[in-house]
């Protein structure tokens, strides 16, 4: 009797806290940036270990995770969505979670736990940081790659400062967000094309060592090394997706680059 009272008690709960752990664990690997062509594979050796009937399938900034009660025998699936970004303090963390849980260190329960305090931490550096070092980035690549002059430097990195400044509040703006990027590049190259027409007796300005240092952090590159990961896992499909859509942005960005070119002229 006290058997049967844990096994129908107990052992949904353990269930349940293994389903919560692998949706948790599905949602963090998407959403600190952990490599895409590796998601469906730890998620799958995670089931595996836990004892877990599991399915999953990823699309872009989708994982549908089935999963099938092994009591009853009907199977949900859960879409999991998550926007990717690269947080390589907490990935290390999130990967030693894993590792705890898949070699029986730590239970689904607790794993479950962490992983949820994990995803509610505010970022390792904040607002004022964050814009500090994207002032930083746009001078040093004004400077080192473009052979801007320091005020060149000083101009670049300011616009490096607001695209990082504004693209925290386009985040919260969902009307905003589509076309932050495209505004930003629009406004930087009108701005650059403004200091540059300046008659002076000699040129102050560079018009390519401020346009393209201040948009360097909205450029595509996560999306393209994420496409090539896919493809070089055979991932055809999330592969190409992504290397076209990483195409249609810098294409997009070039129009907003050169909108004002006519009318200005």
């Amino acid at each position: 009797m006290l058997i049967f009272f844990v096994v129908c008690v107990f052992f949904p709960i353990a269930i349940e806290s293994r389903h919560e752990y692998i949706l948790k664990l599905a949602r963090a690997l998407m959403e600190l940036g952990a490599p895409s062509h590796r998601i469906e594979g730890q998620l799958i050796a995670t089931a595996r270990i836990l004892g877990v009937q599991a399915t999953f399938h990823r699309f872009l900034a989708k994982i549908d995770v089935t999963l099938e009660h092994p009591d009853t025998g009907i199977s949900v699936t859960k879409p999991v969505h998550a926007d990717a970004r690269l947080d390589l303090g907490r990935l290390v963390r999130l990967h030693k979670i894993y590792k705890d849980v898949v070699h029986d260190n730590m239970g689904a329960e607790e794993g479950a736990r962490k992983l949820r305090k994990l995803l509610d931490e505010p970022p390792i550096h904040g607002p004022k940081a964050q814009c500090a070092l994207g002032f930083a980035c746009g001078a040093l690549i004004c400077g080192l790659a473009f052979g801007g002059s320091p005020v060149d430097m000083l101009v670049a990195g300011t616009c490096s400062l607001f695209v990082q400044m504004l693209g925290g509040v386009a985040a919260r703006v969902e009307m905003f967000a589509p076309i932050f990027e495209f505004t930003m590049a629009f406004f930087i190259s009108t701005l650059a094309r403004v200091l540059t027409s300046i008659p002076t007796s000699t040129q102050i300005f560079c018009y390519s060592a401020i346009a393209t240092p201040g948009i360097v952090l909205i450029l595509p590159g996560f999306l393209v090394v994420c496409g090539a990961l896919d493809l070089a896992s055979k991932n055809k499909e999330a592969g190409v997706i992504k290397i076209g859509a990483a195409f249609f942005h810098a294409l997009f960005l070039v129009n907003s680059f050169s909108f004002h070119q006519r009318p200005w002229h």
